[in-house]
């Protein structure tokens, strides 16, 4: 069976036409030494237009009097753009952390289909 281009399966990937845009936000050095010997860092911004967001669920763990919630979101991204452990992102006015790796850019073995990859995110409020 050869992959076919459709409206439901693209072969170019693609921001999604009803997607939203959220702000990458990604730590890099911009110099190797800060006068103490340690590099200096900042927060480099990117939007990415055109992804999917799923808000996920919260939860309160139960700790020794603790009020934290844990939100958990996912971002889809069509174009399967680069995403580290260490990257965060705001989503409707709210920044999150990445939770773990993203899933890295996948092919439906049966269609040919590559939707891009899905980028786990989690923010802790409370104390």
């Amino acid at each position: 069976m050869v992959a076919h281009s459709s409206p439901l399966y693209p072969r170019e990937r693609e921001p999604y036409p009803h997607g939203e845009t959220v702000t990458h936000h990604r730590l890099v050095i911009v110099e190797d030494d800060d006068g103490y010997g340690q590099p200096v860092k900042e927060w480099v911004d990117t939007a990415w237009e055109g992804v999917g967001f799923a808000p996920g669920v919260s939860e309160e763990p139960l700790s020794g009097g603790s009020s934290r919630v844990v939100s958990q979101a996912k971002i889809y991204d069509p174009m399967g753009r680069s995403v580290d452990s260490g990257d965060e992102f705001t989503v409707r006015g709210r920044r999150y952390m990445v939770d773990g790796d993203a899933s890295g850019v996948w092919t439906n073995p049966i269609t040919g289909w590559s939707p891009g990859s899905v980028v786990e995110l989690k923010v802790v409020s409370g104390g």
